[in-house]
């Protein structure tokens, strides 16, 4: 989800908190609107003394007078516990993490009882991105203090940032019923709900925070996110404007404003948005994901990879920075797979590296019933749906067992058929990886199966931890995880032939002779005739997303339409259409040749491919479920084939359905085969009649053996795991 910064209670430089011992003061945040002390400590003041004029100045934000007083104490007193705390908080605030996390330590040390070091120390070690350490202080703090709103809405954050959401909600409303005007556990609170997909819940906390606060910037700008998510776009808007006159230099208000005018289709002023975020706070990973994927999906990859590179410079442990590097290089880099692979195990050391491998107590009975666990944001209207639902449905349950992990809130139609087909339904959605290893080692899950790669709402810090024995990447994503706690790569000789792509993985390759089935819409519209051969041309067609149509790709197509002048090419991204007829125009291309279509509900979306003759494959990353639906819909797929598997599924699709001749293996080839085309529509008719029937003779067309082979691979996976556990006996 989206994350704004968290309100958390923590010393700052505006807004300090004292840090001596607790038993004398409250445990934090008096504010600086106190009077700092007037004089420096001499030998003749006692320590103690000495420690409340450092906490004056420390009120004050004067940290380079408090660290020189608490020098001065400790130089007296090498183990005076409450200034070995404030020096750590003052080391905190300087950004000397792990001079801070030493300090407090020794204080914990000579004194275990003071929950307010906890606290401190949970500061630091979240800094530290060491989150399970950082919660596990919170708790303790609060095993010493109940009774502590700011702790727990600390502890709130902490596994907020596991992406915990239902943990962090618990603890904010505990810090509500101690404190019910905490406008940061409002707040912070609203936020999580939102990421829950309760928007109108999250609404009654931002009402009530800005009722407590009228002047809070943080609530108005995350009660524009609530509007957005009820969409009312106009509120979402005129809130966020609200927080920046509030607050001019607040970046996640820029941020989230970006957000919205994003879903206004208002992209330069989205744009602009981000890019002030930017300026105002440039270590925002956050911002740099969503210009990111912004830019891309403007033809412009290479400038989201190097924005992506350029958040990891600040946030080299932020997953989701990760994730949409690898992303944005899967569809820019048109190497071999080298790049991608480069990256995708830089993420796997980055992410595995410090865990501790889990032990498995799974029966080691190679001819059980196997318990195979799929793993998904995606059971839901998704394309990966229309791939998972035959098999979940013909799966043989004298062999396997099936679970589903479905990380995602959302419950559709989809969801509820998919609920029906798997053995067992469990949500992992809001809860930490930690917490959902658990749930799966309780589950005695014996094969683990990713169906998301790097793609949104993927669980791979899950997989990470090797919750299960034997563990799958397959489906949702034709390339590398780059975790060497992944095991196997489900794949085929198509898209990975023996011996081209192995080394670019990290996981074994098992190929299937095909190694996916698509379940196509029950209520199919009809085929009809070949529109060219009523129109006298050729209409083209891409309905793929915006961020796979590359500059390549745009390259490619102009040749192909500039040896056809009379061919029209027909393309989805409305949002997008000035900028790809400008790169269009660029090229040679003139508007008149370009159409434009919103996107379709999906019986419409289907229905548009009856105004289309041949549907252009996209570069590096070849289309999957568009391409699927078009050839259901009697349009054969014109592609381009490349080394890496991404490069190749169209090659797979048009091999299996008996039509080699729209594979090509340079751009001189693509253009050829298309004007070969344009000559023989007769041909081409023939094509579109056939492929209906060509589709269901296809090996993908053909669920049982589908699902046979791949109940095979599993049980051959689970055997050499046995024997695996037998030798080590």
């Amino acid at each position: 989800m989206n994350r704004p910064q968290k309100r958390t209670q923590q010393p700052s430089r505006n807004d300090p908190c004292t840090c001596g011992s607790s038993k004398k003061y409250k445990h934090c945040c008096l504010r600086q609107n106190q009077e700092p002390a007037k004089a420096a400590p001499s030998q003749e003041i006692p320590l103690s003394q000495a420690l409340q004029i450092a906490i004056s100045h420390h009120r004050a934000g004067r940290l380079q007078q408090a660290e020189a007083i608490c020098l001065q104490i400790l130089q007296a007193n090498p183990e005076y516990a409450d200034a070995l705390n404030l020096s750590g908080v003052i080391a905190y605030q300087k950004g000397k993490l792990d001079a801070a996390a030493l300090l407090i330590n020794k204080a914990i040390s000579l004194n275990p009882s003071e929950a307010d070091y906890y606290s401190k120390l949970g500061l630091v070690l979240r800094a530290q991105h060491k989150l399970e350490a950082a919660i596990a202080c919170y708790q303790q703090a609060l095993l010493i203090q109940p009774g502590c709103a700011d702790t727990y809405n600390n502890l709130g954050v902490a596994f907020i940032h596991q992406d915990n959401l239902i943990a962090g909600i618990e603890c904010y409303r505990k810090a509500l019923a101690i404190t019910p005007d905490d406008v940061n556990a409002h707040i912070n609170a609203a936020e999580a709900l939102r990421g829950l997909g309760k928007p109108d819940i999250a609404v009654e906390h931002l009402r009530k925070a800005i009722h407590i606060k009228p002047d809070s910037a943080e609530a108005y700008s995350s009660l524009g996110l609530a509007f957005m998510d009820q969409g009312k776009l106009d509120a979402s808007v005129g809130c966020c404007q609200k927080a920046l006159a509030i607050r001019s230099n607040y970046a996640e208000a820029y941020y989230n404003l970006a957000l919205v005018y994003k879903k206004q289709h208002r992209l330069d002023s989205a744009t602009e948005c981000y890019r002030k975020a930017l300026s105002i706070k440039p270590d925002y990973a956050d911002a740099y994901i969503g210009l990111g994927a912004l830019v891309m999906k403007q033809g412009q990859q290479k400038q989201a990879f190097a924005l992506y590179e350029k958040g990891l410079t600040f946030n080299p442990s932020h997953a989701r920075l990760h994730h949409a590097l690898i992303f944005a290089a899967s569809r820019w880099c048109a190497d071999d797979g080298a790049k991608v692979f480069e990256l995708s195990k830089r993420f796997g050391k980055q992410f595995e590296n410090g865990l501790d491998s889990l032990s498995h107590r799974n029966d080691a009975i190679p001819d059980k019933r196997i318990r195979i666990g799929y793993v998904s944001g995606d059971f839901r209207q998704h394309s990966v749906a229309y791939f998972i639902e035959p098999l979940l449905a013909s799966h043989d349950k004298q062999n396997v067992e099936t679970f589903c992990y479905y990380n995602y809130h959302q419950i559709d139609s989809v969801t509820q058929r998919l609920m029906g087909y798997a053995d067992h339904w469990r949500s992992i959605f809001g809860i930490s990886d930690q917490d959902a290893a658990q749930l799966i080692r309780q589950d005695a899950i014996d094969i683990l199966v990713d169906l998301s790669g790097h793609t949104a709402f993927n669980r791979l810090l899950l997989f990470a931890r090797k919750p299960a024995p034997v563990q799958v990447t397959w489906l949702g994503y034709p390339s590398t995880s780059g975790l060497s706690a992944m095991d196997y790569r489900l794949t085929n000789r198509y898209v990975d032939p023996p011996g081209w792509n192995d080394q670019y993985h990290t996981e074994r390759l098992v190929r299937l002779p095909t190694s996916t089935c698509f379940q196509p819409e029950k209520a199919l519209p009809d085929v009809n005739a070949l529109p060219a051969l009523q129109n006298g041309y050729l209409t083209f067609a891409s309905f793929h997303a915006a961020n796979k149509i590359t500059p390549i790709t745009l390259s490619l197509w102009a040749k192909l339409l500039s040896a056809l002048p009379k061919a029209k090419l027909v393309l989805c991204p409305d949002t997008y259409k000035n900028q790809i007829t400008r790169q269009f125009q660029a090229l040679g291309i003139t508007p008149d040749r370009l159409d434009f279509f919103d996107r379709q509900p999906l019986q419409q979306y289907l229905a548009l491919h009856n105004k289309i003759d041949v549907m252009l494959d996209t570069l590096p990353y070849n289309g999957g479920t568009v391409s699927r639906h078009s050839l259901w819909m009697g349009v054969p797929v014109l592609t381009l084939a490349g080394r890496p598997a991404l490069s190749r599924v169209g090659l797979s699709l048009m091999m299996q359905v008996g039509l080699e001749a729209f594979v090509a293996e340079s751009d001189a080839d693509f253009v050829n085969n298309a004007c070969r085309w344009a000559d023989d529509l007769d041909g081409l008719a023939q094509i579109r009649g056939s492929l209906r029937e060509r589709m269901h003779n296809a090996p993908f067309g053909k669920l049982a053996l589908v699902v046979k082979e791949l109940e095979a691979a599993y049980r051959q996976m689970w055997r050499h795991w046995c024997e695996q556990q037998k030798t080590a006996s």
